[in-house]
C-alpha cells in the first residue's frame, strides 16, 4: 500500500496510516547502470528496532539519521549510524503521541520536529519537538473543526525560520515567538486530505491536495506564507495523473512531484512524475506503464547532488514489487533497481547522506522485521546547509563529514568573515561582504566540499 491511499476521507487516512507498515521494499540489480545496493542491517524482533517505517530517514547534525519504528505497542524514534548501529531516542506512550508516520525534519535550532495524526486527548492530532536528547515537548494540539485534525506529514522551516505544516484541511504556523497560528482552512473543491509542503524559490508555500481540485483527482495549491491562498492547479484525473502526494525544489528553481495513480488518456497507468513552475504550468516528465522497465505507483522524491531527482515506487518491476529510478530535470528516466525480495519488498523513497550515497528503509524485507540499505551511484561527498539563503552578516549551518581542520568556508569563491567547526559532522560560517549567490565550499584537510545547492544572497 502506498500514501496515494490517503486521498479518500479522513477515515481513509486513519485507515491508511494504520496500515502504511504493511507496505516495504523490493531491489534487484539492472547490470546496465553503474550502482550498488547493500542491505546494511536486518532488523528482527529481538532487536532495539522493530518494523522502521519506510519514509526517508533525516540527517541528523551528528551525522546520525534518525526515523522512526512502528514498534508495538507504540511508535518509537531512533537514531542509527550508517553501519547500523542505533538506539531508541524516544519511546511514545498513551499520554502523548504515538503513531508518526511522516519522519522529522531537523530545525535550525539543532531539534527535531514532527506530528502525530493521532496525538493529543482527543486522538485528533499533535505537533512535537524533540531534542537529541531524548525530551519530548507536545507544541499544539490539533482540537478539529476549523483549527484541523490528523496532521500526516511533517513540517518544514521556510527561509524566514517559521515551520509550516499541514492538517488534512488546514494550513499553519508554529514559531518560537508566535506559537501556532492556523493560517487557512481549505476549501474541499479547491483540495482535500492536504499533505506535503513545500518552499519555492519565490519564497511562496506550495500545498500538496491529494484529493480535491476541478476534477476531484488532486491539485497543487499555492500560498503566500500569510497564508492567502494564490493560485490552484489542479490534475485532470488522466494523463496528468491522480493524486499528487510528493513535492521537491530543484537546482532550476522549478517544482517535482509525483502522482501516485493515472497518466495516461483514461486515468488507469500507474502514476507520473510532473513539473510545475511558479505560474502553475504542470508539465508531465515521465508516465510509469506498471511493467518491469519502470515500476509502478511512485512516492517520495528526493533531490541528489547531481542535480536528479532520485525515487522509488511501491509496485511494478520485475517481480511487481517495486523499483528504484532516477530523472533528469530534462526528463531522462533511468531504472536503476528491482525486485530482489530477500532486500525488501516495495519502495518509498531514499535520502541522501553527505557521504555521496542514498539510504533507506523497508519494512517487511529481511526476516520480515525490515531492513536498512544504502544505494551508492557513485557521487562523493558534499555539503547540506540548514537554510539556501541569507543576507551578508548572516550565520549558515553547515552539515557533512571532516571538517576537523577545515581551512577555509567561501561563498561563491568569497572567503567567510568567520567560521565554526562545531564537530567533525557540523559547522558555522558567517555570509562575507561581497558575497554572490553561488555553492558553498568548505575546505577541509582532505579535500572540498561543495554544497549540494546554490546558497543566496539576499540584499
Amino acid at each position: 500500500m502506498s500514501l496515494h491511499v490517503y486521498r479518500c476521507s479522513q477515515i481513509s487516512i486513519r485507515f491508511a496510516l494504520a496500515t502504511l507498515v504493511a507496505a516495504g521494499l523490493a531491489l534487484a540489480a539492472l547490470p546496465a547502470v553503474s550502482q550498488t545496493v547493500t542491505v546494511i542491517k536486518t532488523f528482527s524482533q529481538n532487536g532495539g528496532i522493530v518494523y522502521p517505517l519506510i519514509l526517508p530517514p533525516t540527517q541528523g547534525r551528528d551525522g546520525l539519521l534518525y526515523g522512526e519504528d512502528f514498534g508495538m505497542p507504540n511508535n518509537s524514534i531512533f537514531r542509527l549510524n550508517l553501519a547500523a548501529k542505533g538506539t531508541l531516542l524516544y519511546t511514545y506512550s498513551d499520554l502523548n503521541a504515538q503513531h508518526i508516520f511522516s519522519g522529522v525534519m531537523l530545525a535550525r535550532d539543532g531539534a527535531f520536529y514532527g506530528v502525530d495524526p493521532f496525538g493529543g486527548p482527543g486522538r485528533t492530532g499533535a505537533l512535537f519537538r524533540l531534542t537529541r536528547s531524548g525530551q519530548y515537548t507536545e507544541l499544539h494540539v490539533f482540537q478539529g473543526g476549523s483549527d484541523g485534525s490528523d496532521p500526516v506529514s511533517r513540517p518544514i522551516q521556510a527561509d524566514n525560520g517559521i515551520l509550516y505544516g499541514t492538517t488534512h484541511s488546514t494550513l499553519y504556523s508554529y514559531s518560537s515567538g508566535d506559537g501556532y497560528k492556523l493560517l487557512a482552512s481549505v476549501d474541499p473543491q479547491a483540495g482535500s486530505n492536504i499533505y506535503n509542503v513545500l518552499q519555492g524559490a519565490d519564497g511562496n508555500l506550495y500545498v500538496v491536495a491529494i484529493g480535491g481540485g476541478t476534477s476531484s483527482c488532486g491539485a497543487i495549491l499555492k500560498f503566500n506564507v500569510s497564508g492567502t491562498l494564490l493560485s490552484s492547479t489542479s490534475f485532470n484525473c488522466k494523463e496528468q495523473g491522480v493524486n499528487p502526494i510528493w513535492l521537491v525544489l530543484a537546482n532550476d528553481s522549478n517544482i517535482y512531484g509525483t502522482a501516485a495513480a493515472g497518466g495516461n488518456s483514461d486515468g488507469r497507468a500507474s502514476g507520473t512524475i510532473f513539473r510545475v513552475n511558479t505560474d502553475g504550468t504542470l508539465t508531465i516528465m515521465h508516465t510509469f506503464q506498471g511493467g518491469k522497465t519502470d515500476g509502478a505507483e511512485p512516492n517520495v522524491l528526493t533531490l541528489g547532488s547531481d542535480g536528479m531527482l532520485y525515487g522509488g515506487t511501491v509496485a511494478g518491476g520485475t517481480l511487481n514489487a517495486g523499483a528504484l529510478y532516477r530523472i533528469s530535470t530534462d526528463g531522462v528516466f533511468t531504472l536503476l533497481y528491482s525486485d530482489r525480495p530477500s532486500d525488501a519488498l516495495q519502495s518509498q523513497g531514499v535520502v541522501q547522506d553527505t557521504n555521496g550515497k542514498f539510504y533507506g528503509f523497508s519494512t517487511n524485507g529481511g526476516s520480515g522485521y525490515g531492513t536498512f540499505y544504502s544505494l551508492d551511484v557513485g557521487l562523493g561527498p558534499f555539503t547540506t546547509l540548514q537554510k539556501y539563503q541569507g543576507k551578508v552578516g548572516n550565520s549558515v549551518d553547515i552539515l557533512g563529514q571532516g571538517f576537523t581542520g577545515t581551512k577555509s568556508v567561501s561563498f561563491n569563491g568569497v572567503a567567510a568573515s568567520s567560521f565554526s567547526v562545531v564537530s567533525d559532522t557540523y559547522m558555522t560560517a558567517v555570509v562575507p561582504s561581497g558575497a554572490t549567490t553561488g555553492n558553498v565550499t568548505v575546505t577541509t584537510p582532505t579535500g572540498t566540499l561543495t554544497s549540494n545547492k546554490v546558497f543566496k544572497v539576499n540584499q
